[in-house]
């Protein structure tokens, strides 16, 4: 039997303004560089770390981050 582990990707667009809520939010999943937000992984893996970049999105003031399962 193969268990399917569920993962997420976070996403900043170019609307960006470097606000730096997502980093104070979630500060092991974004960075700044060059005045405006990245994200810090390539994958999520656990529900509670999509439940704190899930809040980072939702106070991003640009909505500028996209959070998506692959």
């Amino acid at each position: 039997m193969v268990v399917s582990r569920r993962q997420w990707q976070a996403e900043v667009s170019l609307r960006c303004i470097g606000a730096g809520l997502c980093v104070a939010v979630a500060p092991a999943h974004f960075e700044f560089t060059e005045g405006r937000a990245q994200t810090t992984t390539d994958s999520i893996d656990t529900a509670e770390a999509v439940d704190v970049v899930r809040n980072a999105a939702h106070v991003c003031p640009a909505q500028a981050i996209a959070v998506s399962e692959i």
